[in-house]
């Protein structure tokens, strides 16, 4: 046998990569990676690994939310170092928040495990719940004086009584972290449960107050004749500047019912300033306005970025986002999915948005890269639209309404021929939105026209339109797109169809709403996507590949598509009645993992159904056109469930009925076979 030339001893197990890189190096020695390799993709090099005492194999060694390079190169922080101070809030959180990972700040603990006896200083004496929290607590009022910092609220995952915070104290709240774990989980498992007593929070700001909330689930509030059943957020009686931020939370299943203000059934806000990001806001209802969430207020400024707002409903106006009220005020909807929401009563308008503005000097109105899909309104109303309505009286020279960069399909306006399934926009004083570089596509007021409907005309003026693109689509027999955008009092509304205003034009769609390579609205809009701000990460291609050169048309996802649907996932069955309703959830998923939300989803019925049951969803479009059968438009959850419904009249099981999943406008057919039980007296 040869001689030994080389040795190496690792404390770890070697990569793949790294195992490949010793096998192929062959008899010219190769026992350890290149220096300047990275194999976790962290921004450091081997060496820089090893003379840190970070891991090489682990973007994050501390494991406190921010990559070993993201420590080293750009917060300064230690990478091997969870918590620096030891004040238990991670590296992440604080940097996150502007607090110095350096310096301790004052902080309160909460624990299923806890004792409300105990101090709330440590995960080991940590608070039960937010009774001792409620009202003006001792505790946080002379820490926070004290340190003259923040006060940090932690969280274990595990479910509290509501929380009531009516100080002026600044805040931060962060669920979904604790003991040896710095880094919150998502979805969020800490749940202020309003089932335990009412609302899940209230917020009553007064004078100066900031107030943080981060990766907490508001679940189950029930309100009657008030708005705010998942959180209530307003003004005390002390002037001030309340302002609150919501960072990755979760309002789910909340429920302001009856009659008066009944409004805002997820999240009802009516203050200074209002900040939402990367969160859901999932099966709200309101029984009259803003079905998830309801905002307004004098000078108020509200910002909703990154959310996904799906399968709310609304019994008036505004089934997920309803705002109305007094200027100056600002509210911009920017990079959000919008999804199956309702607008329900008789007198119902603007499924996805209702935006009413008294008298609007000064306001600003920005919808922006929003992706708006799937969501319903019936009405009576005359100023009236499936997906968005904006009306009201813009006046000013400093208004400014925006509608730009947004897909906007498959919506509906039940019942209603004379009104849009897509966007009705009313300008009482002939100040004229933006409308541009939108994507308008079979949206449906549930009729067929003998020719496709106009957007009215009449006033002074012109808006700002480049670029917009209605489209139209008969193809599909009963269901029409035939009146997609309303906007009276535009003069010349300039919505067209490229590339030479096809009656019929097909946007290439695939994978959800990312654009195929070979669609006409790549690289369409006379803008640049560097001057749009949408340049990488954002995407219309399902690889990834960043906007340039021309701006692409539509919305803009900040990431690769997750692959094509292979399996579907049904939950446990069989599924059992609420009253004489059934409601079928699935999940389509790529190698084990959801596909999440945002696409198009349809259920086509390859078997039978009892003559007294009926398949029904959200709206009655049919967009499936290779479905023999009765076939809906999935309602999106948000969270990669879809939905469907069955109706009975009677009591009875049904097994075994045979359903078509189909998934995306070149379908991906899966089969499932469904069970019900109808209990009607249940």
């Amino acid at each position: 046998p040869g001689l030994i030339d080389e040795l190496a001893l690792f404390d770890r197990a070697l990569s793949d990569a790294e195992i490949a890189a010793i096998y192929d190096a062959g008899p010219l020695g190769k026992c350890k990676p290149e220096n300047t390799s990275d194999a976790d993709g962290d921004g450091l090099s081997f060496s820089d690994e090893l003379s840190l005492g970070t891991s090489p194999n682990n973007a994050d060694t501390d494991g406190d939310g921010l990559t070993d390079g993201e420590e080293v190169n750009e917060t300064g922080t230690d990478p091997t170092q969870a918590d620096i101070d030891g004040d238990g809030v991670g590296d992440a959180i604080e940097v996150f928040y502007g607090t110095d990972p350096e310096q301790t700040n004052p902080t309160v603990y909460v624990s299923p495990n806890g004792n409300n006896a105990n101090d709330g200083l440590s995960w080991a004496t940590a608070k039960r719940d937010n009774a001792t929290l409620n009202g003006a607590p001792a505790r946080i009022d002379a820490l926070s004086g004290a340190a003259n910092k923040p006060v940090y609220v932690l969280y274990e995952g595990g479910s509290y009584t509501p929380l009531v915070v009516p100080q002026d104290f600044d805040i931060i709240f962060v669920g979904s972290v604790g003991p040896g774990f710095y880094t919150p989980v998502w979805p969020p498992t800490t749940l202020f449960d309003g089932a335990l007593g009412g609302r899940a929070l209230e917020v009553i700001g007064n004078s100066a107050t900031t107030l943080r909330f981060r990766n907490i689930e508001l679940t189950r509030g029930r309100v009657l004749g008030e708005g705010g059943a998942g959180a209530l957020l307003r003004e005390g009686a002390v002037p001030g500047f309340t302002r609150v931020f919501f960072d990755q939370m979760v309002i789910r299943k909340n429920n302001a019912y009856g009659l008066g203000n009944a409004q805002g059934g997820g999240l009802y806000a009516h203050l200074d300033a209002f900040t939402m990001s990367d969160s859901l806001i999932q099966e709200n209802f309101a029984n009259f306005d803003g079905g998830g969430v309801s905002v307004g207020g004098v000078d108020s400024t509200y910002l909703f970025q990154r959310n996904v707002f799906a399968a709310n409903e609304a019994g008036n106006r505004g089934g997920g986002v309803y705002a109305t009220g007094d200027v100056p005020r600002i509210l911009h909807l920017v990079g959000n999915q919008i999804l199956s929401n309702h607008a329900s009563g008789a007198n119902s308008s603007g499924g996805a948005l209702y935006y009413q503005s008294s008298d609007p000097a000064g306001t600003s109105l920005l919808v922006s890269n929003n992706l708006i899909i799937g969501n319903a309104a019936s009405t009576n109303e005359a100023d009236a639209a499936g997906a968005i309505v904006i009306n009201g009286g813009f006046g000013g020279g400093t208004t400014a309404v925006a509608l730009k960069h947004n897909t906007i399909a498959y919506n509906q306006m039940v019942n209603d021929k004379n009104k849009p399934g897509g966007v009705f926009i009313d300008n009482a004083n002939n100040v004229f939105p933006e409308l541009s570089n939108n994507i308008i596509w079979y949206n449906d007021d549930e009729t067929v026209s003998a020719a496709p409907e106009k957007p009215v005309g009449g006033g002074a003026g012109s808006p700002k339109d480049d670029d917009n693109v209605l489209l139209t689509l008969n193809a599909v027999p009963g269901n029409g797109a035939d009146n997609n955008i309303n906007a009276s009092n535009n003069g010349n509304s300039g919505v067209r169809a490229p590339p030479n205003n096809e009656p019929v034009f097909n946007p290439l769609f695939e994978s959800g709403f990312y654009l195929n390579a070979s669609s006409l609205l790549v690289d369409l809009s006379s803008s640049t996507a560097a001057a749009a701000g949408l340049t990488a990460p954002y995407t219309t291609r399902i690889d990834g590949a960043g906007d340039t050169g021309q701006l692409d048309l539509g919305f803009h996802y900040r990431q690769s598509a997750l692959g094509v649907a292979d399996s579907i996932q049904l939950e446990p069955q069989p599924y059992v009645s609420d009253f004489n309703e059934v409601t079928v959830v699935f999940t389509p998923t790529t190698s084990g993992q959801p596909i999440g939300s945002g696409h198009l989803v349809g259920a086509c019925l390859t078997g039978s159904l009892p003559a007294d049951v009926t398949l029904f969803s959200l709206t009655t479009l049919e967009p499936f056109v290779d479905c023999s059968g009765e076939q809906v438009l999935a309602i999106d959850m948000g969270d990669g469930r879809y939905a469907f419904k069955l109706q009975s009249d009677s009591d009875q099981t049904i097994n075994a009925i045979d359903f078509d999943i189909y998934l995306d406008q070149v379908p991906t057919v899966l089969p499932i076979v469904v069970d019900v039980v109808f209990d009607i007296g249940a």
